[in-house]
């Protein structure tokens, strides 16, 4: 199992999550889509009656109600979305008066909800082509990395905090773990990322490390890791390193 650490962070909100379940739920927004089918049934049973008041027929009520709600939309709906819009901000300015963290727990709300998409667009979208992933952000290169491994390592794939660790994986192999750390963008990576995987390396008592990047090495880096258990692959060649 694996788990990222690319999604928005709470304590970068200034709240716990204590805070974020004491926090009350907007009505307006929570209830939007009941709020639609609410306001179109009470319309709609408004028309019903009051047709069928001026005559004697179920059917052609029925029929001359499905007509007028048809039409009406053409001014019930923006008048509806308008009046849900206004009910909204006033009902989260008159809760934020009164509860100061929640407009902080919103934000982490809504912050939450953007990356579940992208993720989600993402993960929809792999990349094919070296160009592909050549134009990923950090982020994404992480989660598409974070997606091969699983699909191609044999052994178990940790993510570990890029900044604590320098890697932003580790996979168990048959001759030991193997880390791996993803380097985006189109400039060859420098020596300094191949001392800082021997590093680790030696820290995590591991077999090897790969750097996964469409870029290459610099000539610098070429020269430190010869010899030393350090790879510089694209991601289509990683399965080649994990794949014991």
């Amino acid at each position: 199992m694996w788990a990222t650490s690319d999604g928005p962070r709470i304590e970068d909100f200034g709240i716990t999550e204590e805070d974020l379940v004491r926090a009350p739920r907007l009505f307006v927004a929570s209830h939007r889509p009941w709020i639609f089918v609410l306001t179109y049934l009470v319309v709609a049973v408004a028309l019903f009656l009051g047709i069928l008041q001026t005559g004697s027929s179920w059917t052609a009520a029925a029929f001359f109600t499905i007509i007028l709600l048809a039409a009406g939309s053409v001014l019930l709906l923006p008048i509806l979305v308008a009046a849900l819009c206004v009910g909204e901000r006033a009902e989260e300015r008159w809760f934020c008066k009164r509860v100061p963290v929640l407009r902080a727990c919103l934000a982490y709300r809504k912050a939450v909800a953007e990356h579940g998409r992208r993720s989600a667009r993402s993960s929809r979208l792999h990349p094919s082509t070296s160009q592909d992933w050549s134009v990923l952000s950090p982020a994404l290169l992480r989660t598409e990395v974070a997606r091969l491994l699983e699909n191609t390592a044999h052994g178990s794939v940790t993510a570990f905090d890029r900044d604590a660790t320098g890697i932003d994986f580790e996979v168990c192999g048959t001759a030991g773990p193997v880390l791996v750390r993803c380097e985006p963008g189109p400039r060859p990576i420098a020596a300094a990322v191949g001392r800082e995987l021997v590093a680790a390396v030696a820290d995590h008592r591991a077999a090897g490390a790969a750097i996964v990047t469409t870029a290459g090495a610099s000539p610098a880096l070429a020269d430190y890791i010869a010899g030393r258990p350090i790879s510089v692959v694209t991601p289509q060649q990683l399965h080649e390193i994990v794949k014991n």
